[in-house]
Order: structure tokens, then C-alpha cells, then sequence
């Protein structure tokens, strides 16, 4: 028995230390010492959560030794974009020896948790025992995972903020380990959100149960690989173009799957977004400025994305004459929020507008794209 327990720990999960220096080495990246701190301690939980659910001689002859951070329920990553924290985060679920574990943006987990809280009202006709049906939902998503690493935490529609705490008070009450990023401090989250005395539980929960990490190294890698491109607006619209920007899209998310997320505006308007990643958005022009959509919502976008793509933006004249505003308005936007910008266009910048109604109002749109491709603009960092 001794023989075979010591022939399973040769198939313990990867040191993640190890995994972490192979792995910034290969991109050609540089030793970053927070990201390590923080891999060090995301390390030192491994062993116990690799054989938390085996049996008990696995436990026994497992390495390493218990650290007073293990009584943790999990732990909170926070700090600016392009950090690091998804990254790392991506590093400890593959190195994970585990079968039950989870990986998943927290938009999409809120989502996929109200249609089925939905979905089981349905069936029973109730709404009654509102909390009894929040606990029953947890234990089923806890039993499938041992480990759920939740990506970008950002709460903003009162529907989560009235729900997390009796959510994750259950879900890490059965024993799941959760990790979190979010770029903001715990005690920031949904700051000036309607009733947000409600959501405080959620934040005490957090502050009480989790380890908080700041990620706090001054170099935004995204920044880096948008940097190092020879230019960043594409014309005329062909193949090769297109092409191209797929494959710019797939430097700067790292060949993720591009995910859908819901954006609150305000009075109950939420705007569904098709392609997201992290702080990053894929729009086509007619998604922007066909839909009816003003400067409340693209601030709304310019806030919560630092990087856009915005894809077949057509020749602009008088026929277009709507959707001509709407352009200009959305860069207005994005430039008073310094938000990075790669389009795709039939013509070049200085040429993409044919019209005459609106030829004055466009020299300003042309000098600031002109502008939002400079190394000076890339550079400068994302107003709050």
C-alpha cells in the first residue's frame, strides 16, 4: 500500500514556481517580483487541495505541510489591468491535479447561476424560500467543483449585489476553494451602486474568508504586445485585413475564447456585448453606431474596456448620416477616456469620411484617431 500511495504522489500537480519561470521564459517576459510573491502562495495551497478528496492515505504521504494561510477559503487578486492576475490565475487551474475544478469569467458564473436559480422556480412554481433555493444551487455547483477560479469580478446590477453573499457564504461553507481577480480592492466593489448597503455582507465575507493580494507591479504586459504592433488602424477592408486583426486579437487575449457579457447602463438598460475578453471588446461598426446608442453608453464601454476593436467601418457620407454622429460621438468617448483603439476601415483616417454635413465636426474625429495611434497616446495611462 506504502508502494502504491508513493507511486500516485509522482503524479502531484506541477510546481507552479517552476511552471511560472518556464512559462515567463518562453514568452520572453521579465521576473516580475509581485507575480512571483503571489505564485509562491498560490503554491503553497496546491498540496492540500490535490488531495483534499482523496483518501486518507493520499493525505498522509501528500508534500508539503500545512501553512497557517491554509484555513482560507480561497483568495482575492486584485490590482490595475494587464497585471498579471488572469495570467497566474490560468498557470494554478492548469497545474491543478485535479478533476473537479472550475475555470470561468464571473460575469458568466452570475449568469449561468440566475437562469438556473430560473429555471428551478419554474419547476416548482415558487419563489417562496428564497435562501433554501440559493443554498440547494450552491452545494450542486460546490459538488462539482473542489476548486472554481472566478476572472474579473465586477459587480454592477443590483440582482448580483443582492444575492452574492448567501451564494458564496454556501458554496465555500461545503468546502470549495475559490480565487478571484478583480482590479479592485474588495472595499471598492460596487461603490456607488443602488442599495449597496445590501452588498456589504458580500465584502465582510471576503475580508473575513479570503487571502487579499495587490498585485502591485507597474507593468502592463497587454500594453506590451499592443506597443510592439507597426500600426494599429487596418484599410481597406479585404482578407488580408481581417486576418490581420483576428490575429491582433489573438495576441492580446492570449488566443482565449472571446466570451458574451451584459453591461448595466442605468435605469435598467443593459447593453449585451458578443465579444469580450478580460478588459478587452470586439465590436463591428454597425454594433455600435447602427443600434440607437448615445454617449451614455459609450462611456459606459470606454470605462469598463481599455482596449477596443472595432471592425468594418464603411466608407462615411451623407447616406450614412446617423450613424456618421454616432461615430463621432463613440471616439469623442473613447478618447476623453484614453481608451486604446484598432479598427478595421474601407478607407484610411484621413479619408474616411466622403460627406459633406458633417465634414467639419469629422476634422476633429480624424485628428484624434490620428492621434489614438501614436506611441505618446498607447503609452499614457487609462483615466479613471
Amino acid at each position: 500500500m506504502l508502494t502504491a500511495a508513493c507511486t500516485w504522489l509522482n503524479f502531484m500537480g506541477v510546481n507552479l514556481k517552476e511552471l511560472y519561470s518556464n512559462f515567463i521564459k518562453n514568452k520572453g517576459l521579465e521576473n516580475d517580483p509581485g507575480q512571483f510573491e503571489l505564485v509562491n502562495i498560490l503554491d503553497q495551497y496546491k498540496p492540500s487541495l490535490e488531495t483534499r478528496n482523496q483518501p486518507l492515505i493520499k493525505r498522509i504521504f501528500s508534500k508539503g505541510s500545512p501553512n497557517k494561510e491554509e484555513k482560507k477559503k480561497g483568495i482575492y487578486i486584485y490590482g490595475d489591468v494587464g497585471r498579471g492576475k488572469s495570467m497566474i490565475m490560468d498557470l494554478f487551474y492548469n497545474s491543478l491535479n485535479l478533476k473537479n475544478k472550475q475555470r470561468i469569467h464571473f460575469h458568466q458564473f452570475m449568469l449561468d447561476f440566475h437562469n438556473a436559480l430560473h429555471k428551478y422556480r419554474e419547476e416548482i412554481q415558487s419563489i417562496s424560500n428564497s435562501d433554501d433555493q440559493v443554498i440547494m444551487l450552491a452545494k450542486q455547483i460546490a459538488k462539482k467543483a473542489t476548486v472554481i477560479c472566478l476572472d474579473e469580478l465586477q459587480v454592477n446590477n443590483i440582482a448580483d449585489a443582492m444575492i452574492v453573499d448567501r451564494l458564496f457564504t454556501a458554496i465555500i461553507g461545503e468546502g470549495t476553494f475559490i480565487v478571484i481577480t478583480s482590479n479592485r480592492h474588495p472595499e471598492e466593489l460596487f461603490k456607488d451602486g443602488l442599495q449597496r448597503e445590501r452588498f456589504v455582507p458580500f465584502i465582510d465575507l471576503i475580508k473575513q474568508n479570503f487571502l487579499i493580494f495587490h498585485l502591485n507591479n507597474f507593468k502592463d504586459y497587454r500594453l506590451d504586445k499592443l506597443t510592439c504592433l507597426d500600426k494599429l488602424f487596418f484599410s481597406p477592408l479585404n482578407q488580408e485585413t481581417k486576418d490581420r486583426i483576428n490575429e491582433i486579437i489573438g495576441t492580446i487575449t492570449g488566443n482565449k475564447k472571446l466570451e458574451r457579457k451584459e453591461l448595466f447602463i442605468e435605469d435598467n438598460k443593459i447593453l449585451k456585448l458578443e465579444r469580450t475578453y478580460g478588459n478587452i471588446a470586439v465590436f463591428t461598426f454597425n454594433e455600435l453606431c447602427l443600434m440607437p446608442l448615445g454617449a451614455i453608453d459609450y462611456f459606459k464601454i470606454a470605462q469598463n474596456f481599455n482596449t477596443l476593436v472595432i471592425e468594418d467601418i464603411p466608407e462615411l457620407t451623407n447616406d450614412n448620416h446617423n450613424e456618421a454622429l454616432r461615430f463621432i460621438t463613440l471616439i469623442d468617448c473613447l478618447y476623453e477616456n484614453h481608451t486604446r483603439l484598432i479598427c478595421s476601415a474601407a478607407n484610411p483616417i484621413e479619408k474616411m469620411y466622403n460627406g459633406t454635413r458633417n465634414r467639419f465636426e469629422f476634422g476633429r474625429t480624424i485628428s484624434r484617431l490620428t492621434e489614438m495611434q501614436s506611441a505618446e497616446y498607447m503609452m499614457a495611462p487609462q483615466k479613471p
